[in-house]
């Protein structure tokens, strides 16, 4: 080939190249495909490749490092009655993970973890057991020995749901100063002072509280970093909080209803995420199968402008791509990823006919841009 008509093709091709974006995807299918997966995600037009297998072993959750270099996911040795464990994975310049370490440690069903900004420490909600865990990670991608993990207790007033703790989230503050765990079983937010050099979780003396029955599950950070929205699993509701950098207290604001007033189906609300312009919020629940969409007003307000359905069943996770132009929704029990368009300037969802066929998914994750990955 000529080099000014190779040159002309790779031109022509650069914007297909550019528009590819690497998604990381969890299975918990129990006939046999569960593990991590990867497609590649068509930004210019919401398309969404055929997914590879990458893993064969389910990852309850998984983050991926700020650098790219290395994808961590929690689970277990083999059934859900083994150890817990957390798994690193080197990352590869073709995407595909390479398994590092295993480090087991006392739990049962590890749900959530989050990373540390500098990638020192991973800290892992368990919902049964029901603890948090810190794991230090090593610039190599080895994991070490557990250094702090703390007990939370207590109980609420739902008879079934909240008997005891259950711990389903733990996230850190913008300034990973504090960290923060979700209990649907108590009501409240732990939360704890994090020593970003030692990993260790020093309880705080004033308790973050969610009205009761309202079952904390998911938080997500506003951009400007002086609010959280936590999505509550049992009352079907969206509460704001406001952080105070100094003591670590979150304040809590009203409760908004995922749900339109004359809605009586069974609601079991899931997840929440912040547009990258911090000038909407997107709650999925389960049950419904909707995702109901809230525009950001001053301090705590928010005011609901959607509900739309997810086309699916059991809308367990979401994610919002890096332009702020899509969003992609995982349908658990209709095992199908589903692809809505979203409108930056009005925050309003439109459905499209993209998407995947998809052995119960759970988690999905973007590859940070501008990922190092490793050779």
């Amino acid at each position: 080939m000529k080099p000014h008509r190779y040159l002309t093709n790779l031109l022509l091709l650069l914007p297909v190249l550019l528009s590819a974006q690497p998604l990381y995807l969890g299975s918990a299918d129990r006939e046999g495909a569960a593990g991590l997966y990867l497609t590649e995600f068509d930004a210019a037009t919401g398309a969404l490749s055929e997914p590879r297998r990458l893993t064969e072993v389910q990852p309850f959750f998984f983050q991926l490092s700020q650098d790219g270099r290395f994808l961590y996911a929690s689970g277990h040795e083999g059934s859900s009655d083994t150890p817990a464990v957390l798994r690193s994975y080197a990352v590869a310049t073709d995407h595909s993970l390479r398994l590092i370490d295993t480090r087991a440690f006392a739990g049962r069903i590890p749900l959530h973890l989050v990373l540390s900004k500098d990638n020192r420490f991973a800290v892992v909600a368990n919902y049964l057991t029901p603890t948090a865990v810190t794991i230090p990670l090593r610039p190599n991608g080895n994991l070490g020995p557990i250094a702090a993990e703390v007990t939370l207790t207590g109980s609420s007033i739902h008879p079934e749901r909240q008997d005891h703790s259950y711990p389903h989230s733990v996230n850190l503050s913008p300034d990973d100063r504090y960290a923060y765990v979700a209990d649907r079983g108590t009501d409240r937010l732990g939360a704890y002072a994090f020593d970003a050099e030692t990993g260790k979780l020093i309880p705080l003396k004033r308790p973050i509280t969610a009205r009761p029955g309202a079952g904390p599950r998911h938080l997500s950070w506003h951009p400007d970093g002086t609010r959280a929205y936590v999505i509550n699993e049992i009352n079907g509701s969206l509460t704001p909080y406001t952080y105070d950098a100094t003591t670590g207290h979150l304040t809590e604001g009203p409760g908004y209803p995922t749900l339109a007033t004359d809605d009586t189906a069974t609601n079991f609300s899931a997840e929440v995420k912040v547009h990258p312009n911090g000038r909407f919020v997107y709650a999925t629940n389960r049950g419904p199968n909707t995702i109901a969409v809230f525009a950001v007003g001053d301090g705590d307000h928010l005011k609901r402008i959607q509900i739309i359905p997810t086309g699916g069943d059991h809308p367990r996770y979401m994610v919002i791509d890096p332009s702020g132009k899509w969003l992609i929704v995982c349908n658990r029990f209709a095992h199908r990823v589903n692809v809505f368009a979203l409108d930056p300037t009005t925050g309003l969802l439109t459905a499209t006919e993209h998407g995947l066929d998809f052995p119960n998914p759970t988690d999905l994750k973007f590859a940070p841009s501008g990922a190092k990955n490793n050779k």
